[in-house]
């Protein structure tokens, strides 16, 4: 330190010393591009958190309520299809019911059929042909739908009974032996297709 410099000279020396010095131009080139480049990625971060808050947070939020609406989709599903499957149940043993009442309804047609030919066959031998024509009056048409009810050689053997009823019909008032006897075959007859067709 010179004895001419006051301390305010020397003070001021002192700041000229430790004052910044001007920025080269690489450094200044640097700078800006530091400065560009933090700009530009404040931007692009801005951009992708304003994308996810008002595009893929609601979709996220849709997708949730979708998969959740697909769950609630699939056990539902799940539900109708044990109620189809249990539907499908019902119908079957409906069908099978159905089958059993029309062969119940058949069985008991052919009964009043042989009921007919009993009350006939009676009033027959009571010498009573208006009553035997009585009882016979709807036996046609029992055995008409019996016919339809069975199948194969059973049906056949209905055709043969209707055939045989009306010779029947037609012998009451002159041969009341030969219609009796033919009266008497077809309830023979029809007693053996009610071992065969409903007994089983």
């Amino acid at each position: 330190m010179n004895s001419d410099e006051s301390p305010m000279d020397e003070i001021r020396s002192l700041v000229e010393e430790e004052a910044p010095r001007e920025p080269s131009a690489l450094g200044r080139f640097f700078t800006k591009v530091i400065r560009w480049t933090a700009g530009v990625a404040i931007i692009f971060g801005f951009g992708v958190g304003l994308t996810w808050l008002v595009r893929v947070a609601p979709l996220e939020r849709d997708l949730g309520n979708v998969q959740d609406d697909l769950t609630a989709a699939g056990v539902l599903i799940a539900d109708l299809e044990q109620v189809v499957a249990g539907l499908h149940e019902l119908e079957q043993n409906n069908d099978d019911l159905q089958s059993e009442l029309k062969s119940a309804e058949e069985h008991i047609n052919l009964l009043m059929i042989l009921s007919d030919v009993s009350t006939a066959r009676l009033a027959l031998a009571n010498d009573d042909r208006s009553a035997a024509r009585t009882a016979l009056a709807e036996t046609d048409e029992r055995l008409s739908r019996l016919q339809e009810f069975l199948e194969g050689e059973d049906a056949n053997t209905v055709v043969g009974l209707r055939v045989r009823l009306q010779q029947a019909i037609s012998e009451i008032d002159t041969n009341i032996f030969a219609a009796d006897g033919d009266l008497a075959i077809i309830s023979n007859d029809l007693q053996s297709l009610e071992s065969e067709a409903f007994n089983n």
